[in-house]
């Protein structure tokens, strides 16, 4: 859908779009919804302007943080992983931190 719109309002929704997912996802505890969920953020994330990016991942962290359950944090990092190549060198850095921790 993105395709069609024009470059800005394409940005835009797909910020809408991650930020509707990133609040459901913390919201969330079923692993297999995490799944579907994140899998989503991958293929939103790939676009993201950093700032969105960011706000993606930190959102992504919390979750991480919040869960010891091993196939939600399997999904959640999939997830932070796929939004990390959007990040800046500093929120890359506590990306990897993240992902390392798990």
């Amino acid at each position: 859908m993105s395709a069609r719109l024009e470059p800005k309002e394409a940005a835009k929704v797909r910020a809408q779009v991650a930020t509707t997912l990133t609040q459901i996802v913390s919201e969330t505890t079923d692993p297999f919804s995490l799944e579907s969920l994140a899998q989503g953020l991958s293929v939103v994330s790939s676009r993201l302007e950093p700032m969105e990016a960011a706000r993606v991942s930190a959102s992504l962290s919390q979750a991480m943080s919040e869960t010891t359950d091993h196939l939600a944090l399997r999904h959640l990092a999939a997830g932070l992983s796929a939004v990390s190549v959007r990040l800046e060198s500093k929120d890359a850095a506590r990306a990897i931190v993240t992902l390392s921790q798990t």
